[in-house]
């Protein structure tokens, strides 16, 4: 009899833990859903801490690469744009088949570079408005083996964004060198005293160096103790100097309608319509230069953007 008793007690036990365990199963799977639906409600009613928050407190039940870039899509809209470049870029490292992802990081790194540059020059145009776009979770299904085998070199190749028509593939410096020579003959000059031939040629040189990407040469166009409007001395203008030329994958920069003025025997202005362009930034703008003659040669003073 009491061995009957402890049998049923062992039966009841056990399917007592096994419905445990399946209302447990249940609810791991429940919750185990991304909130795409609510969190995209949150984002189109511009609630981006709420749906910051959310993404936070339901991160293990985002795939990776979604949660990343959901959430960088987030702190883009919150103006944290260092941090969702972080978070943009670890999405890439999960899954670098996604364009949705570098379209939103090439928008945050040009936001970057058009808020330095606007730092530098504060009449350029300034930082533009980054476009998002949440990316949804995989369907439930189609997760689990099959989807990791379509993934291929052939296929990852092509999504990344697409570079503008006139950038090339390195930073060939014979390239940009022919491009300089190609461009040189297109240069308009009215100038109304004709200036110096090697103060010609270092207005040139300094375009060029900035083309190529040459940092010590571009630095060298300037005078020693040269530093811009709101930078603390030459030695952190040259820090971001070497920042803002360095990053971009290409620079070209090209000078239209050149005209040249003589401030006195050691002391020439230029003005100038800039145009410059990269991967990371398209900016026009008129510029003036004022260059001194040195013991080391001509050397850029002053620089501005006049509009």
């Amino acid at each position: 009899m009491k061995t009957t008793l402890f049998v049923l007690f062992l039966l009841f036990s056990l399917a007592k833990s096994a419905t445990a365990l399946a209302a447990e199963k249940a609810d791991v799977e429940k919750v185990g859903d991304p909130p795409y639906g609510e969190l995209q409600a949150l984002v189109k009613k511009g609630l981006f801490v709420r749906a910051k928050t959310l993404l936070e407190k339901t991160r293990a039940q985002w795939p990776k690469q979604v949660w990343h870039a959901n959430m960088g899509a987030v702190l883009i809209r919150l103006g944290k744009m260092e941090a969702a470049g972080q978070h943009l870029e670890a999405a890439l490292m999960a899954d670098a088949r996604s364009a949705t992802i570098w379209q939103m990081l090439k928008g945050v790194r040009s936001y970057q570079a058009r808020a330095a540059y606007k730092e530098l020059f504060p009449k350029a145009a300034g930082p533009q408005r980054v476009a998002i776009k949440l990316v949804p979770p995989p369907p439930a299904k189609k997760v689990a083996v099959a989807q990791p085998a379509k993934t291929s070199p052939s296929q990852v190749k092509p999504e990344p964004l697409p570079v503008p028509a006139t950038a090339t593939a390195d930073k060939s410096v014979p390239a940009e060198t022919a491009a300089a020579k190609a461009e040189a003959p297109q240069q308009s000059a009215a100038v109304t005293k004709m200036p110096p031939a090697d103060l010609r040629a270092a207005l040139e040189a300094w375009r060029a160096a900035w083309s190529a990407q040459n940092v010590a040469a571009y630095l060298k166009a300037y005078a020693e103790d040269f530093h811009a409007p709101g930078m603390r001395d030459h030695a952190q203008w040259v820090q971001q100097r070497r920042l803002l030329i360095s990053k971009p994958d290409f620079i070209r920069v090209s000078l239209q309608n050149i005209q040249w003025k003589a401030v006195d025997a050691q002391r020439w202005q230029v003005r100038f319509k800039q145009v410059y362009e990269s991967n990371l930034f398209r900016d026009q703008v008129l510029k003036r230069l004022e260059w001194q003659q040195q013991p080391n040669g001509w050397k850029i003073t002053k620089e501005e953007v006049v509009r």
